[in-house]
């Protein structure tokens, strides 16, 4: 989808779904680690530890 447009229209398309992804982080108490092109990496249950909550993330079934 982003391969065929230039990067200023690429990066405006793909921004909205970063602050998405990165907004849902702090509700599984975890910690925003870095940015890498259309992906992010966070450190689910830092600094706080909740095991449970990494496998339940990984499954989609965390209840809010």
């Amino acid at each position: 989808m982003l391969a065929e447009r230039d990067l200023e229209e690429a990066q405006a398309i793909l921004d909205p779904v970063l602050a998405h992804m990165m907004a849902e982080v702090p509700w599984y108490e975890g910690t925003m680690n870095q940015v890498m092109g259309d992906s992010i990496m966070a450190l689910l249950g830092a600094p706080i530890p909740y095991e449970a909550y990494a496998v339940q993330a990984y499954h989609g079934t965390v209840q809010r």
